[in-house]
C-alpha cells in the first residue's frame, strides 16, 4: 500500500520483545510480569505469589534500548521485512525473579509458585539478528542494570503514592 499511493511513503516494520523499564503499567489489573513482579517484591508480599512454575522463557528489552532501535529504524532503514528489536537474551521468570529480589534486597522471600494461574505463551523468543545486520542495533542494557533503574524508579515515583495491597 504504502509504494501503490500517489505519494509513496517509507514504511518500517518493528516487532518488540516484551518491553520493561521506567513508567512502565503496575497496576495489578493490566500490569505484565516484571512491573508485578517488581510490586510484589517492593511491598514484600508473603509468600510471593508467582503465576505458574516460573519456567516461561521471554525476550525482553530494556525501554532505553527499545526506543534505540525505534530510532535507528526509522532512520536507517525501509522496508516490509520486520525488525526484531530485542535484547536476544532470553530469561526465565525465575530468573528475572531472582534478579528483582537480591536487586531490591528482599532476603527470606517466600515464594510459591502457582501452576494454578495462567501463564500466557511458555516460549515467546525472537531473533534480533536482521536489526543488528541491518540498522546495526544491538542492545546495550543488562537485565540486571535494567531491573535496577526499574525498581529505583518505582520506589521513588510511584511506589510511595501507591497504596500497598497484599
Amino acid at each position: 500500500y504504502s509504494e501503490k499511493i500517489k505519494d509513496p511513503m517509507k514504511v518500517v516494520v518493528v516487532r518488540p520483545a516484551n518491553i520493561y523499564g521506567r513508567f512502565d503499567d503496575f497496576e495489578w489489573e493490566t500490569s505484565h510480569v516484571i512491573p508485578a513482579l517488581i510490586r510484589k517484591v517492593v511491598e514484600r508480599h508473603a509468600p510471593l505469589e508467582v503465576w505458574g512454575d516460573g519456567m516461561d522463557l521471554k525476550e525482553f528489552i530494556y525501554i532505553d534500548d527499545f526506543i534505540d532501535g525505534m530510532l535507528l529504524a526509522m532512520k536507517n532503514y525501509s522496508g516490509f521485512e520486520p525488525l526484531n528489536i530485542a535484547a536476544g537474551k532470553p530469561s526465565t521468570i525465575k530468573e528475572i525473579l531472582k534478579i528483582i529480589i537480591e536487586t531490591d534486597g528482599f532476603d527470606n522471600a517466600n515464594i510459591i509458585f502457582n501452576a494454578d494461574k495462567p501463564s500466557m505463551i511458555r516460549k515467546r523468543l525472537i531473533d534480533p539478528s536482521l536489526a543488528e545486520k541491518r540498522i546495526n542495533f544491538k542492545a546495550t542494557t543488562s537485565m540486571e542494570e535494567g531491573l535496577k533503574d526499574t525498581i529505583n524508579w518505582y520506589r521513588s515515583s510511584v511506589g510511595e503514592k501507591m497504596e500497598i495491597s497484599k
